[in-house]
């Protein structure tokens, strides 16, 4: 009897870890929610006649000491949940942060770093819990920064082109020739490896077609972003990925890269910009107003 009273109690003490997609952020809640001085609200909202959950809204406002590996590990956890998320946004600084509202509440506005993942209520496919962390970079010895975690309606699917409706998308450009197949396939995460790919081989093409000044002038951009990620961990401002496929990088100097779901590929450099379809056609314009066009024959 006692070893299949142990083998029961394993098997409880197991059974968060399979039940719930973000069980490693739960459990960094837990940790902060103990710290000494932490500002909480709390707020939820259930159905009068069922009693059941409609919407939560939890905040857990701490500071720290600079050697402290509250914040450490809470990125840690959310790195780890990532994988399960149906969205994740990543940013800091003057990002595209402070546009991202959930359930009535900022997300990044007021902090230098902020990471927000959302993921799918598994008993009700029209819900989503959404968690943030937020934080600042040391002063006086001291971090600051804030959990939150959000339960409610889940919001219509998340894209890339809806996110950032003010940064150039294909909707832009007549497309210039049919898509017949996906030249990229990705998960929404893409390695620098397989971006660099992508662009060297529209470089590739441009040069192939005679556009020797476009071709250089993209060449230059994007060894540009990819100098500034090296030398500078912070140069890349935001990131977005979902489970729909599309990926946007931001860099701090302006740059914008994305790659959409389709297989559509949208650069903005700081001379110049180049699209380029699912098919593989390609639209490109440099500073001084010159476009090309090139059809995947």
């Amino acid at each position: 009897m006692r070893t299949i009273h142990c083998i029961a109690a394993c098997l409880l003490a197991m059974t968060p870890l399979f039940g719930q997609a973000q069980e490693r952020i739960e459990k960094m809640k837990d940790v902060i929610m103990r710290q000494d001085g932490v500002a909480t609200t709390n707020e939820t909202e259930k159905d009068p006649k069922t009693l059941d959950l409609r919407s939560s809204r939890e905040t857990y406002g701490f500071t720290v000491k600079r050697n402290s590996l509250i914040v450490q590990n809470a990125i840690k956890a959310f790195d780890q949940d990532a994988a399960k998320a149906y969205s994740v946004f990543k940013g800091d600084g003057e990002s595209l942060a402070t546009t991202y509202n959930v359930g009535g509440i900022n997300i990044g506005k007021g902090y230098d770093h902020f990471v927000l993942e959302c993921f799918a209520d598994k008993n009700n496919s029209n819900r989503r819990y959404a968690y943030a962390l937020e934080w600042n970079e040391a002063k006086r010895g001291k971090i600051t920064g804030k959990l939150t975690k959000v339960y409610g309606q889940r919001p219509g699917s998340v894209t890339v082109t809806n996110v950032t409706t003010s940064l150039p998308s294909m909707s832009d450009y007549q497309s210039v020739g049919k898509a017949v197949k996906k030249h990229i396939v990705t998960d929404g995460t893409l390695s620098n490896e397989q971006i660099d790919s992508i662009i060297n081989s529209v470089i590739r093409r441009l040069n192939k077609k005679g556009y020797k000044d476009i071709a250089s002038m993209l060449q230059q951009e994007w060894q540009t972003a990819e100098q500034s990620e090296k030398n500078d961990a912070r140069a890349v401002q935001t990131i977005v990925y979902d489970k729909e496929k599309n990926f946007m990088k931001r860099y701090r100097n302006g740059q914008v890269l994305i790659i959409d779901g389709a297989g559509n590929i949208v650069f903005t450099g700081l001379k110049g910009k180049l699209v380029m379809d699912a098919a593989g056609n390609i639209v490109a314009t440099n500073y001084s107003g010159k476009t090309v066009v090139i059809s995947n024959d």
